[in-house]
């Protein structure tokens, strides 16, 4: 059976890292985290992202999807969109055809309110400022709005919980990629 790579992209507080997690409850899956990624790469969190470091957590990802492949599983990867066009979901989908590795896109977003909730709650420090949270979920949701997002990769959880939000758009991947249990 082939493999597939769920990308998983949204806002900061947009659910995540919640639900690659709840995806990657099923053994079939792998969760990979482009934050956990900077952190390998000894990034410190408060620090701006930039180019080089891009292109070393993209080689980390790219390793980490290919080892999931490899061991014949499927994989999904949550990172941030911070660039108008979001140029890292279309790199990360040509990587993923080149290799005629089955991709799925979904972008997570929820009101905005719903994001600000959320961002309160985890009390990050880059997080505390309302004004701060405000302006970048503004920025954030510019970027994927751009013509080359599909309505299809759309996903609102505005008001289900992580359960409802796996149950309505990524049981059905998860059990498509996933080989049938044995009773």
């Amino acid at each position: 059976m082939q493999s597939t790579v769920v990308l998983l992209t949204g806002p900061v507080g947009s659910g995540k890292t919640t639900i690659a997690a709840r995806i990657a409850e099923n053994p079939e899956w792998v969760h990979i985290s482009e934050d956990l990624l900077w952190d390998e790469t000894g990034h410190a969190p408060q620090d701006a992202r930039d180019d080089e470091g891009q292109v070393r957590v993209h080689a980390l990802a790219h390793r980490y999807i290919l080892q999931a492949v490899k061991d014949g599983k499927n994989a999904v990867l949550e990172f941030l969109v911070y660039e108008n066009p979001p140029f890292r979901i279309a790199h990360y989908q040509d990587f993923l055809n080149e290799r005629n590795i089955e991709v799925v896109t979904r972008i997570l977003v929820p009101s905005r309110e719903t994001v600000i909730a959320r961002q309160k709650i985890r009390g990050r420090p880059t997080e505390r400022s309302e004004s701060w949270s405000r302006n970048y979920l503004e920025h954030t949701m510019r970027c994927l709005s751009a013509d080359m997002i599909q309505p299809e990769w759309l996903v609102d959880s505005t008001d289900q919980t992580v359960e409802e939000t796996y149950l309505q758009f990524f049981s059905g991947i998860v059990s498509a990629a996933s080989p049938p249990r044995a009773p």
